[in-house]
């Protein structure tokens, strides 16, 4: 059968198992009748029908495919078989459902049609791996997924169908499809080695990808595959503000994406065939996240949705992460970073109108009429916490669905305190950019530091509609002096116990300080009950050490550590702060416990570190309000216990033309429950 370009009335089909029967269409196939229908390997699984998108793919299900439901390669095995295509999600989507759809979805599942509905977005990353076989290991080692990878010889892998829910983009799982492409990444100036170890020149001049001997499954589909970048010279730009260098993806990978972009917005009219795009009539966009409408006279409408261009519309591509409002209402095809602040991909060197031009080429006009048509109505989040519950309640009462673990994004932030004299970097002169900064991130859990009694007032105001805020001052333990404040999402969390203690010999004295410190040091701690996630325990510690004690940095950390066990026992943990201690240090490690002098009972784990494990120059987070630090240090951490995993990481850099909102970057993780393979 040869490829038969798709129609948004194609889409329109015969459902299997949790997909129920609608009117027929062509070049759509029942995969339960799959034995008798000989494929074509250029099928994509949607609820449990097979849709032909003329690049190669390979399935979950065939021998060689990586299945995301099992955590492994298949290699042809004859009993204990994956997940039935087409049967019952265990990987609800996060998307909003009435409550007509949550009992609908719980008695028969994802119907097609429901599903087209709910999806509107589908996210561009690249994978760091060189490879999909590398990029498929380290994804499920780190408990994250992907719909689809996409390797340097253009194959397509399929890891489970797309009625499921998979972990790759935080805010915008519930509502996209994502897709991992082999490449190396963008690297800043200083960081040329991985580029210089997997790209080389010919004789000729061209460049060729080289594979590393250390890589575990250096092996492509294609035999004797010879790989090299679309461009042969290193591609230079400006991605969340930063200046990045890479390698190109390979013409294989692009013809593979335009033609798998093409079906998905066929399949998905709400997934419009564009990318983030600022009008052209508002000028060049910002190298970085644009400031808040506060900073600007007369409001700063690039942050508004309408700044968004539409398909025909002249228009330049974003080169940073869409704001809260932006993102919630865009459709389309975008990149990791247009989602997150924290990252980079899918680089400089994606051609984005190269993708997409092709991909609208190849779709029908009934596929663009009806892409048309779906702009402006956006996939939404349902603000009804009750909603949410029976949804998930639903996911998780029949024996063999696992658990939902949705995501926590947690920030770290030492906001540097109001009383500074820091001329024009002065508190009332950055704390806008600072609250937009919290915002756009959006965080669940916030450990804040240098909070003084003015500050931690107009972060209660600020914050109060969606958080809960926690926090003493240390001087007093009241009101006086800094807080090392914790605020969480009131939606999410249900509060348990709270309190404080101070870093000191008399730990339970307030306003003590202890050993060679030059000033009082305070933690803050709460416990929660993660009503998203089956109600599960979780206590989360916020502080910061001092800057000068030496000795008192070594003692709060077995100090907290101790104090860590006995509060929280075996129940997981959460610990963010300000250390004044750069990792690898002897505060570093025996808070983490290398040093043997610690607690050995509690294991912690850097988030930060597990993610990034290669430090960088570029791993910092204190500067001089500048951005820059000529010895760069991680001294601030989020730290987890291992009943969770790491998502994701890193260190926000969100700046206004040069304007910081603190003399420190913020730090985020998002982190999801251990319950099994994600």
């Amino acid at each position: 059968m040869g490829f038969l370009r798709l129609s948004a009335l194609a889409m329109i089909c015969v459902l299997y198992a949790g997909c129920r029967p609608h009117t027929p269409a062509a070049r759509v196939e029942d995969v339960s009748r799959s034995a008798a229908i000989p494929s074509t390997r250029d099928e994509i699984i949607v609820c449990g029908q097979r849709i032909h998108t003329g690049a190669p793919v390979v399935l979950w299900t065939d021998v060689g495919g990586y299945d995301a439901y099992r955590g492994e390669r298949n290699i042809g095995r004859t009993t204990g078989a994956s997940r039935p295509v087409g049967g019952r999600s265990s990987r609800i989507r996060s998307a909003p459902l009435t409550d007509a759809e949550v009992e609908r979805v719980r008695a028969d599942g994802w119907t097609i049609d429901l599903l087209r509905d709910k999806v509107d977005q589908f996210v561009v990353h690249y994978d760091v791996c060189g490879l999909s076989s590398t990029c498929f290991r380290v994804l499920s080692d780190r408990g994250l997924s992907v719909h689809f990878m996409l390797d340097i010889d253009g194959t397509i892998y399929q890891t489970l169908d797309l009625q499921e829910e998979t972990w790759h983009a935080t805010r915008s799982n519930g509502r996209s499809i994502g897709i991992e492409i082999a490449n190396m990444g963008a690297y800043a100036s200083s960081e040329f080695a991985p580029l210089q170890e997997w790209y080389a020149k010919d004789a000729d001049g061209h460049t060729r990808i080289t594979i590393p001997a250390r890589v575990v499954d250096p092996a492509v589909r294609t035999p004797n595959f010879i790989g090299r970048p679309a461009r042969d010279e290193v591609v230079r730009g400006i991605i969340q503000g930063g200046n990045y260098r890479q390698y190109d993806f390979t013409p294989q990978q692009y013809e593979s994406l335009t033609k798998l972009t093409a079906a998905l917005c066929t399949v998905f009219p709400k997934i419009q065939c564009d990318y983030p795009r600022q009008k052209a009539l508002l000028g060049a966009p910002a190298p970085a996240l644009a400031p808040a409408p506060a900073l600007l006279p007369d409001g700063n409408p690039t942050t508004r949705p309408g700044a968004l261009a539409a398909s025909g519309e002249a228009g330049l591509l974003i080169p940073h992460t869409l704001t809260p409002e932006q993102l919630d209402n865009y459709q389309g095809v975008l990149g990791h970073y247009h989602v997150q602040t924290d990252k980079q991909d899918p680089g400089p060197a994606l051609q984005w109108d190269r993708i997409i031009s092709g991909a609208r080429q190849r779709m029908t006009p009934e596929a663009l009429s009806a892409n048309a048509a779906a702009r402006g109505h956006p996939a939404r989040f349902i603000a009804s916490e009750s909603k949410r519950q029976r949804f998930r309640r639903a996911a998780t009462s029949r024996a063999d669905l696992t658990p939902i673990s949705m995501p926590i994004h947690i920030m770290s932030f030492n906001i540097r305190n109001s009383n500074a004299m820091d001329f024009s970097n002065a508190w009332p002169l950055r704390k806008e950019l600072l609250f937009r900064t919290i915002e756009a991130y959006d965080p669940d859990l916030l450990g804040l530091q240098e909070v003084l009694p003015d500050q931690a007032e107009q972060l209660r105001d600020r914050f109060n509609k969606t958080h809960d805020f926690l926090g003493v001052g240390r001087n007093d333990g009241k009101e006086k002096g800094e807080f090392a404040a914790v605020l969480f999402r009131r939606e999410r969390f249900e509060k348990g116990k709270d309190g404080h203690f101070w870093l000191s010999p008399t730990p339970d004295v307030a306003g003590s300080k202890g050993w060679d410190a030059d000033l009082t040091r305070i933690v803050t701690w709460v416990e929660l009950r993660d009503r998203q996630s089956n109600n599960q325990r979780l206590f989360y510690f916020n502080t910061h050490w001092d800057h000068k004690g030496v000795q008192a940095r070594l003692e709060s950390a077995s100090l907290m550590r101790q104090r860590i066990r006995q509060i929280a026992g075996d129940a997981a943990t959460v610990v963010s702060g300000d250390f004044n201690a750069a990792d690898g240090s002897p505060p570093y490690n025996r808070m983490l416990g290398f040093d043997g002098a610690s607690e050995p009972e509690l294991a912690l784990k850097d988030s930060y570190r597990v993610i990034h494990p290669t430090p960088s120059r570029e791993d910092f987070t204190p500067h001089p309000f500048t951005g820059k630090n000529d010895h760069p240090i991680r001294i601030d951490w989020i730290l987890y216990t291992p009943h969770l995993r790491a998502q994701a990481a890193g260190i926000d850099h969100t700046n206004d033309n040069g304007r910081y909102p603190s003399d420190h970057f913020p730090v985020t993780a998002t982190l999801v429950w251990g319950v099994g393979r994600s």
